[in-house]
């Protein structure tokens, strides 16, 4: 009889944790996702929500990328949702963009090896090869490519700096990262470039054989410009650097 009335009250609980949502941290001048959150069991997703600004507090406060109030936490209505929605077209940010971009898929992957490769070639300056690569280290939380870092930094030149870097990616361990966190590393990188025509080459390689999908016909308007000005100054505002 006890065996019988754990399993109906566990039957019961089945529907709550089956309710699962979803919570987008959303930057708000691009509209862009930054980060995804779960909540279950949660219709109105209090749980994704505490979690979302939580992660905005604690973990992007001190990020000169993100501002005090240029990130948000939005409801995703392609997660659970046991209400009718009164509004089939919301608009899940209450400040509109104008140029709105669309969204990187966060299951694209994209190799991280490569990509450092491609974008220390664009540049002609060991120092700024060697700046880039750190830079893209850093942003990446690369945890395999943090040590040679290291060790290359107590090289004697920066020709020999950015010569050991290139090196030791080549060598290390094949790493992925997703979409969106590619992003977030390569508009920072790009700017330390000392020409606009490095620092165009350096967007261009980012989005070489569609590695970057959710930037690729905004990428393209860029690449087509005449100056190498205009065109930097095109991709810092498709990747969401000021």
């Amino acid at each position: 009889m006890k065996f019988l009335a754990l399993l109906f009250l566990a039957s019961l609980s089945l529907p709550a944790l089956s309710q699962t949502c979803y919570v987008d941290m959303v930057h708000r001048p691009t509209g862009r996702v930054v980060r995804s959150f779960t909540g279950f069991g949660d219709s109105s997703c209090i749980e994704g929500m505490k979690e979302c600004r939580k992660s905005i507090r604690l973990d992007y406060s001190s990020n000169p990328q993100y501002p005090n109030g240029s990130l948000d936490c939005v409801r995703d209505n392609g997660g659970y949702n046991p209400q009718p929605n009164p509004n089939p077209y919301p608009n899940p940010n209450p400040y509109p963009n104008p140029y709105p971009q669309p969204q990187p898929n966060p299951y694209r992957s994209v190799e991280v090896n490569q990509l450092i490769l491609d974008l220390a070639g664009a540049s002609y300056s060991s120092e700024i090869q060697t700046k880039i690569v750190e830079a893209l280290v850093s942003r990446l939380q690369s945890y395999s490519l943090s040590s040679l870092v290291r060790v290359c930094s107590s090289t004697r030149s920066w020709q020999e700096n950015a010569a050991c870097l290139i090196d030791g990616v080549r060598r290390a361990p094949r790493e992925i990262a997703d979409e969106s966190s590619a992003i977030y590393a390569v508009g920072p990188a790009c700017t330390i470039t000392t020409s606009w025509q490095e620092e165009k080459n350096c967007f261009q390689a980012s989005m070489r054989n569609n590695r970057l999908p959710s930037l690729g016909y905004l990428g393209q308007s860029c690449a087509n410009m005449y100056s190498s000005e205009s065109s930097a100054r095109c991709y810092r505002s498709v990747f969401g650097i000021q």
